[in-house]
Parts: structure tokens; sequence; C-alpha cells
């Protein structure tokens, strides 16, 4: 068996390759390719066709744009005689090649079918004396080519389909259409079933009813009903239509979201895409950080249809696997921190934000595609002033910059040396307009005001430990953890700063910080600040 690849639509249209039995053909536009596909939507190996004893198969290579056989996507598929094969913009035809038979000669027939053979072989030549085709049809039958010498046998090449055989070369039951289109090329199938590209001339079909169709890419389908009597039908000449194309026009709330249609990337948003079919499509836009957004949208002809996309955030359990898996990335703790937010969960988002701020510091960032410490900043910005978002009215703002300036002065208090909490802090609190010894004496002030309220005292710590002021921090954490014996957080910011006086080290630091971290355990009640007090107390008996 052989195959014959014939490409009938597209840039290449009239090029052919064979593709003999037992061998696999790879389509593409790429140097590697056996059949090379000159389309610039197709891939540089797009496709596989393999010509095997129990048929033809195709096998799509892992594509953006797709491999179709007669109008379906497939990854792979059996390729029945006359399918279509549609890679980018071009169709490929497959056709079985006729086989050849081959009959013994007249010298070894039995003496019954040479007696008969020369016989008719006399009828053949009168009817030529008479200047007839009489006997050539009476002696080769229907659908055979001129006979060919082989051997010792004459092989003739035969179709594959079944048929009578008649004195005059017709076949009861069966007539003779022509069909032709403009332009020429289109792909003919009668009840479905694929006959060739059109002109054709003698096409060979059953008396009945039938139903006829003839499509060419960028063409409007053309359809009508066929009745097929004993002396044929009248030839058909189908005028295609051009198909009336439509305008996509996408845009998303955030722009740069990346726009794939019925699975292939088209580009990102805001994105007009023009010329396209009308029919209702798949569309689906992606970007970092934010959930996939679906929806069919239908292109009608000769119009525009407008999408307005408004992505939305990864949840917060999206995040939290994550960071399972990958607990150095600082891109996901901002993201996450920035959604507990939203929920106003103060303390996970404290949490996440403190993390990242250390994994900066340690410089164990694994964020992709680059660090994330520029970003964290811009971050923590947003969130100090409530710019972009609104995260509450100005009560909740006034005491998140209040958590705020507590979590960066504990991390202080636990990183002096670092500089980019340093630069963080000085860059945030110029835009506020103060600067650290000045937030060290605000703060100290209201908490002395304000005894119940912890926050304050907790963030003059780490300010007059930004400031040098070391020992007044240290006094002003013991006052704060017995003025409050059931609330955890001073003891964990006393934590933190002999974390920091070990780092530095301080004489005892450790084992005051095992102590302060263990009481602060005893006294929290939250699952996710336990995790963090747990996480520090691994760092202080490290």
């Amino acid at each position: 068996m052989a195959v014959q690849l014939r490409i009938i639509d597209g840039p290449q249209a009239g090029t052919s390759m064979e593709l003999r039995e037992g061998r696999r053909a790879l389509l593409g536009r790429g140097d590697g390719s056996d059949f090379r596909i000159l389309d610039s939507w197709a891939s540089r190996l797009h496709c596989a066709i393999t010509c095997r004893p129990d048929g033809i198969f195709v096998e799509d290579l892992h594509t953006k744009n797709g491999t179709y056989v007669n109008g379906k996507q497939v990854d792979k598929a059996r390729l029945p005689d006359g399918s279509l094969v549609q890679i980018g913009t071009t169709t490929v035809q497959v056709l079985v090649q006729p086989t050849r038979r081959t009959v013994v000669a007249a010298g070894v027939l039995p003496l019954r079918r040479r007696v008969l053979r020369a016989a008719l072989a006399l009828l053949a030549l009168a009817a030529l004396v008479a200047g007839v085709a009489f006997g050539a049809l009476f002696f080769f039958g229907p659908g055979r080519s001129a006979a060919v010498p082989q051997g010792k046998g004459v092989s003739w090449d035969t179709s594959k389909k079944e048929g009578g055989f008649s004195l005059f070369g017709l076949v009861p039951g069966r007539a003779s259409l022509e069909i032709t289109s403009e332009p020429s090329g289109a792909s003919v199938f009668i009840n479905d079933e694929f006959r060739g590209p059109t002109p054709l001339q003698n096409l060979e079909v059953p008396t009945g009813e039938h139903v006829l169709r003839i499509q060419k890419v960028g063409y409007e389908v053309y359809r009508t009903a066929l009745k097929v009597g004993s002396r044929g039908a009248a030839p058909v000449h189908a005028v295609l239509r051009v198909a009336e194309r439509g305008v996509l026009v996408v845009r998303s709330r955030p722009e740069g979201a990346s726009v794939h249609l019925d699975g292939e990337y088209r580009g990102n948003t805001p994105l007009r895409l023009e010329d396209l079919e009308p029919q209702t499509y798949s569309l689906r836009l992606s970007k970092t950080n934010f959930a996939d957004w679906h929806q069919e949208v239908t292109v009608p002809p000769r119009d525009t249809a407008t999408v307005e996309a408004t992505l939305g955030h990864r949840e917060v359990g999206y995040y939290e696997a994550e960071l399972k898996k990958d607990p150095n990335n600082v891109a996901y703790h901002a993201e996450v921190a920035h959604l507990y937010l939203l929920e106003h969960k103060i303390d996970a988002c404290m949490n996440h934000l403190a993390q990242a701020i250390e994994i900066t510091v340690a410089e164990r960032d694994t964020s992709q595609p680059e660090p994330y410490a520029a970003r964290l900043v811009q971050l923590l910005a947003k969130i100090y002033f409530n710019d972009h978002f609104t995260y509450g009215d100005a009560a909740f703002v006034s005491t998140l910059q209040e958590r705020i300036d507590a979590m960066l002065a504990g991390l202080a208090a636990e990183h002096l040396d670092s500089s980019f909490i340093r630069s963080t802090i000085a860059s945030l609190y110029k835009r506020a307009g103060t600067s650290i010894q000045e937030k060290a004496a605000a703060y100290e002030a209201k908490g002395k005001a304000t005894p119940g309220d912890l926050a304050p005292t907790l963030g003059a710590v780490g300010f007059l430990l930004l400031a040098g002021e070391s020992v007044r921090a240290e006094a002003l954490l013991q006052a704060a953890c017995k003025a409050n014996p059931e609330d955890p957080r001073p003891y964990v910011a006393a934590g933190r700063f002999y974390l920091g006086a070990r780092r530095r080290g301080v004489s005892g630091a450790r084992e005051k910080a095992i102590q302060a971290l263990n009481a602060a355990l005893q006294r929290c009640k939250d699952e996710e600040s336990k995790a963090e007090i747990r996480r520090l107390l691994g760092k202080a008996s490290g």
C-alpha cells in the first residue's frame, strides 16, 4: 500500500509526496521535516503520518495550533482514504494509491481460460479495425488503465472500490457527475464523504438523492441537495462567497493578560483580533498571580465582539499550598499577605510580610523570574499608604500602619545590620515625612499614654534600636511583658530582640530568646501565629 499526501489548499497547493507502507513522514515548516509545509501557522515539526499495514494514522506533535482531521482537532487518529488534514492554513489530502493486481500470463492459464482470452483478443482486434473503442471497453472494463507487462504476467492499476462489469463500461445503478467551483481547489463531499478537489470530471456516484457539500478555507460552505438519475445530473458549478469576517476586542483588568483563542496564544491585552471567522470561540485569559479567566465568545459576521474581563486574584489556599512546596518564594508570601489583608486578617498578613522580609535579608528568595525585593518594598508602601486598594476606613488604616511599624521595628531589632531593612524603613518614613528618631519618640509617648495598647510600645522598641538606644529598648520590652502577662505579642517582640542580640554576640541572648518565645507560645491561641513563633524558636535553638 502507498499513500499520496497532496496539498489541496494553502501556500503550496498542488505539492505532493508519496508515503509507502511501513514509513513515517514528519510534516512541518522546519528543516527536519520529510514533507515541508511553508506555512507560518505550522509548527517546525507539526505532525507525523504513518502508513501501516492496518491503516494510515496521524499524530499531532504537541503543537500550539493543533492538527485537525476533517474539521476536528486530534492528538492521534486513523485517516480514512480522502481525509483532509489541516495544518495551519494548509490542507493536506490523504489518498490511498491504487493497488496493482497481477494476472498470470496466458501460457500458464488453464485451457478454458486461454480460449476465452483468445476470443476476447479477437473481438478487441475487430473493434479496433472498425475504428471504435468497443473492444477496448469490453476487454478492460470500467476503471482499468492500459495493461503493463510485468515479468511473466500482466498487471493493471485498479481501484479498490467494488463495481460491476458491463459491456460498455457503465455500472448499473451509478452515473457520472461534473462538479466545478469558483475558485477552484475546493473540497467536495458527497454525503460527508470526501471525493476530491474541484474541478471534478466524470465523478461516479450512485443514483438517488445525496447531500453535496463544497468548502474552501476563507469561504462560506456551499450545500445543496443532489438528485442523480440513471442519466446522471446537471453539472454543478458553485460560486463560493468569501466568508464575512468579524473582529474581537479583548480588554482586561489588570492589563497584560495572555489571550488564548481556542487554545492558541494570540497576544496580550489590550488586544484587537481582526479577520476572524464568524463562529463561537473558547477564550482564556491568564496572568501571573491571577486566576485564569474562561468564557465562550461569539464573533459575529461584519461586526465586533468586545470582551471586558476582570481577573480575580488566586485564592489564599493556592498560595499557601505553593508555599509548602516553595517556602522561600517571596512573591507568593507577598501575594498571600495582600489577600489576607483584603479579608482584614492583619495577623496573617503581618506574618507573611515578616517572612518575606527575612527571606530577602537572607538572600534566599526563589521568586521567578527574578528576586522580588524591589516589588516587596513597593507592596509595603501600597499597604502602608492605602494606595491602589482600599483596605478599610481611616481607623483601620491607622491600626494597620501601627502594626507595620511594629513588624518592621521587630525585624530591625533582630536584623540591626540589615541594609535592606534600614533602607526600606528609611524610604517608607521619608514619604511619610518623618524620621526614625521622631518615630521612636512618638511611639514611646503614645505607649505611655495608652498602656492598654501594645502596638505603640512595640513600635518604639524597634525604632529605639534603630536609633542606637538598645538599653531603653530592652527596658520597654520588659515593662510591656509585665504589664501584659497574658498577651503573647510582647514576648514575641522580646524573642526577636534577643535573637538580634545573639547575632551580635551578646552573652546569654540565646537563652533569653528561647525563654521569651516559649512564653509567647504558651499564651498564643491563634494557629498561624503559633506557626510563626515555632519558626522563631527553631532559629533560636539552632
